[in-house]
Order: structure tokens, then sequence, then C-alpha cells
């Protein structure tokens, strides 16, 4: 008779898992439907990247009317696509720790990126990751003193034009850096001796 009730028991916890894992992936598909509804009001470009987003991540963590944003997609710390940048709507930021002293070289390459030392951020925008890693590899070098600020944004135009004559530009595969951890939620990152 027990052997009866710890079957009955099994099954019954059984079904509930099932049950659960079901209600659950109906939810996420019910926020992914909500996510592909919201991007579809979009214009062409960001609604392209945030289809293309909701597909690789599934539905993102924050939407707002104009904007979704997902969080620890690795190597990302944060991806967002916004409708409000119709010309480039993806922004994509990485952990990095970023000397002060270097916040001014940083301002002076101006191709999309956007340094937070406080928060131990570096993020590019524009309409494409290709692009997003191309800015990210530069800053690096910048910030390694590999480059001038001028010195990459001269690179930056040379490696576009390379791209679209069907040349390898390995700056623009991959982010060509190490990428720490990411912080735990709330810490920021400072450190003025860097």
């Amino acid at each position: 008779m027990e052997s009866k009730n710890g079957l009955a028991i099994l099954l019954g916890s059984g079904f509930l898992v099932a049950f659960l894992i079901v209600a659950g992936q109906r939810s996420q598909d019910s926020e992914q439907a909500r996510a592909f509804a919201q991007a579809a009001t979009w214009p062409d470009i960001p609604r392209q990247q945030a289809f293309m987003l909701i597909d690789r991540y599934g539905p993102p963590q924050h939407i707002s009317e104009a904007s979704m944003e997902w969080e620890g997609r690795w190597p990302w710390k944060r991806v967002s696509v916004s409708a409000e940048h119709p010309l480039s709507p993806l922004t994509e930021t990485v952990s990095c720790r970023i000397p002060q002293n270097k916040l001014s070289d940083l301002a002076r390459y101006p191709h999309g990126l956007m340094a937070d030392a406080r928060r131990g951020e570096l993020s590019a925008r524009s309409n494409r990751e290709d692009l997003n890693f191309l800015s990210l590899n530069l800053a690096m070098d910048i910030l390694t003193d590999q480059r001038t600020p001028e010195q990459a944004s001269e690179y930056f135009n040379r490696a576009i034009g390379l791209h679209y004559a069907g040349k390898s530009v390995p700056y623009m595969d991959k982010l060509l850096f190490d990428v720490p951890p990411f912080p735990p939620r709330g810490r920021i990152w400072f450190d003025s001796k860097i």
C-alpha cells in the first residue's frame, strides 16, 4: 500500500513539475509575443534589430514603448535596442575598468562610444553588432595606449572600407579583449589609480 501511495505522490509531483514547466514556457512565449508586437510598430532598423535580439536572447528583461533591454548576455553586460535612435538603435555594453585619466581620450573618439568610469562600463551604439565590436576594440586600444584617439578613428574608417571591399577585419568579428565577469548587482567600479 505504501508503495502505491509513494507512486501516486511521485506521479502527482511529476505532473506538477510538468505543469509548472509548461506554464513557464507559455509565460515566456507570451512575453516574447509582446516584445515582437511592440517592435513591429518601430521604424525599420530598430525593428529588425529588435526581432534579431528577441530571436537570439528571448524576451527582454525590460521593455517600454520605445526600447528593449537584455541583461547578462555574455559578453554583454547589457544589450538594448531603441526606436528613439532609428539610425543607430543597438547599444551593447561591457564591463570595463576605465582609468579617470583616459576619459578625455575616449571622449575624443567619435564612433558611438560611451564610457562610464563610475559604473565600469564601455558601451557602443550603432546599427550593427560588428560596428560595435569595432568601436569597443578600438576603445580598448586607446585605453591600453596602443592607439591615440585619432589613430583609432582613422583605423575605424579604414576598417569600414576594408569590410565593404569584402576583406576580413578581425576587429569587427568579436571582442579582442577579455571581459571581466559582471560585478555583483549594485556594485560600482571606480578606481582612479588604474
